[in-house]
């Protein structure tokens, strides 16, 4: 006789190897085989048996759905600082476009400067590490057209 299944011949067709795997393996795999099938042989005889009508929905609008921003508080920017060293103090300039002056907070200390603003919408913070120690006092503060400039000396 033939053997009906060959594991060392594999044909291309799967459903080939599929019927073989079932004959020559018995009962477990042609139940697997009913069952995976059954469902659609069950129902397509239900509608003819029954003249069963099938009901296609209609397609609907599409809804609109509303928009929400995924952040929760404001964005916040990084302002554009330019940190000029000079021999006795550190003069540090940064582009805070949309506040105003009395929105601009200055925390230092003598080796960082942390700049931070909020006006409506708009919010503005960086923290500035400093190339050289300075006294944590500034000086020469001046806002004007969203440009902050203000000096820092260095601790001798």
């Amino acid at each position: 006789m033939f053997p009906l299944h060959d594991e060392n011949r594999s044909s291309t067709r799967p459903f080939v190897n599929y019927l073989l795997i079932t004959l020559d393996t018995g009962f477990s795999s042609g139940v697997a085989f009913w069952a995976h099938i059954g469902g659609f042989v069950v129902g397509f005889l239900v509608v003819k048996a029954f003249g069963a009508k099938i009901k296609r929905r209609q397609p609907s609008a599409p809804r609109e759905k509303t928009v929400t921003p995924f952040y929760v508080s404001p964005y916040i920017r990084t302002p554009f600082v330019d940190i000029l060293e000079e021999e006795d103090r550190i003069r540090i300039i940064a582009e805070l476009p949309g506040v105003e002056e009395r929105d601009i907070n200055l925390t230092t200390s003598r080796l960082d400067v942390d700049i931070s603003a909020e006006h409506g919408d708009v919010r503005y913070y960086r923290r500035i590490v400093l190339p050289v120690p300075v006294i944590p006092k500034v000086e020469e503060f001046n806002f004007k057209n969203g440009v902050l400039t203000f000096t820092l000396y260095r601790l001798i």
